[in-house]
């Protein structure tokens, strides 16, 4: 199993001083000032991602952060000193397709004697519309179609993850958007850029399977992921099995018409909640249902085409009528089951000719007529503290896993 690092989006809150009488100015000339009230200040978004090398990612190939968490829309959440929430810097801002800002953005912030509390900002969760203009939304879609009064309360809420727990097919298993949670707690100066990094409340699941030796064959696929997770805390922590937030994907016939062998393998997709040191029958797993074909092999010894300097080269003389079952003027190379044979042209009153070598190897082959087929059923708990670790099966949020899955 590989685990690869986080991907994350940074935002950076630009605070700026200003008095009630002040205006601040977007740099975009095209939106209006925004007015400010008693102890207010402006505070101006700016979305940035970072760049990650092969080794913080253990990825060979990092995937671009608008591929792998595309953003649409973020919620602004403050919190005071005292955890209390403060309705009405609450903020909903849409982004352009690309999952930027469309302009530079400005929020306001009313801040308390001691200028002190939380920043939250949550990214891809919707919100409920009043009239035509997305930005006036209020009220989130979440379960409660509120936000918690307090800090502890958003905290601990549990939020139903955009799972699609109907999917039946696991290359499209995964979500158009997935949601993304990050806060800042602290003193909310003027003079210095705060930085939320936001992480996504899944994991994802790479499930790459084969078969484990060369001569079984697996066809007819049925896959299916069980006790997948559904519902998250905002803030990283483990959820009581109680809640119900374990479902079963119904089964996937994707990859029925494919066959799987160790050369030719298969690759799934899929996302669930955290599932932290569960209880046992609590853990999630993959279940794979196929047609294991095997057949019984014996060493032969074949003809393969080769070079004239090939150890082991011997060189076919010219036959009129060569039989090439005796490799007598040719050969058929094992592999491709062509035929090669040695020529000759008459050229300037004598023959000119053209050899081609072969040489004998001992393979492992299958014996004709010794196919057969059976069903085979496997069970595989995913998951994992560090490889090695088998008494803990946990899958954290914001983590890409890739499962190498080879079934005997």
């Amino acid at each position: 199993m590989k685990r690869n690092a986080i991907y994350t989006l940074i935002v950076c809150l630009f605070l700026a001083a200003c008095s009630s009488e002040e205006e601040w100015m977007i740099s975009d000339e095209q939106t209006p000032a925004i007015e400010l009230g008693e102890d207010q200040i402006a505070v101006q978004l700016k979305l940035q991602t970072t760049d990650f090398t092969v080794e913080e990612t253990r990825s060979a190939n990092p995937i671009d952060l608008q591929i792998e968490n595309p953003m649409y829309n973020l919620w602004l959440l403050h919190y005071n000193e005292e955890g209390g929430l403060v309705e009405s810097d609450t903020e909903y801002i849409h982004l352009n397709d690309k999952g930027e800002l469309a302009t530079d953005y400005t929020a306001r912030l009313t801040l308390t004697d001691s200028n002190k509390g939380t920043l939250c900002l949550i990214a891809n969760l919707e919100g409920t519309v009043g009239g035509n203009n997305p930005s006036t939304a209020s009220v989130p879609n979440n379960d409660n179609r509120a936000w918690p009064k307090t800090l502890q309360l958003l905290q601990k809420e549990l939020l139903t993850l955009p799972i699609n727990r109907n999917a039946t097919d696991a290359k499209l298993g995964l979500p158009s958007k997935m949601f993304m949670y990050g806060f800042y707690q602290g003193t909310l100066s003027t003079s210095h850029p705060v930085n939320i990094t936001l992480g996504r409340m899944a994991a994802r699941l790479d499930i790459v399977i084969k078969a484990a030796d060369s001569e079984s064959t697996l066809s007819n696929l049925r896959l299916q992921l069980k006790n997948a997770v559904i519902k998250s805390h905002y803030s990283p922590m483990k959820v009581g099995s109680e809640e119900n937030i374990y479902v079963d994907f119904p089964e996937d016939n994707t990859f029925k018409d494919k066959e799987v062998t160790s050369s030719s393998p298969i690759t799934c997709y899929y996302f669930t909640g955290e599932n932290i040191t569960p209880e046992s029958g609590k853990e999630t797993v993959l279940i794979v249902k196929a047609d294991k074909t095997t057949s019984e092999t014996e060493k032969r010894e074949v003809i393969v085409k080769c070079n004239e300097g090939d150890v082991g080269a011997t060189r076919c003389e010219y036959q009129s009528n060569p039989d090439y079952d005796k490799q007598e003027g040719g050969f058929i190379d094992y592999d491709t089951q062509n035929k090669y044979r040695t020529t000759r042209e008459w050229k300037l009153y004598r023959y000119i000719y053209t050899y081609v070598y072969y040489r004998k190897e001992e393979r492992i082959v299958k014996v004709e007529g010794s196919e057969k087929t059976v069903p085979c059923t496997y069970t595989i708990k995913l998951g994992a503290n560090a490889p090695g670790t088998s008494d803990d099966y946990s899958l954290y949020r914001n983590n890409n896993y890739t499962f190498n899955i080879n079934l005997k």
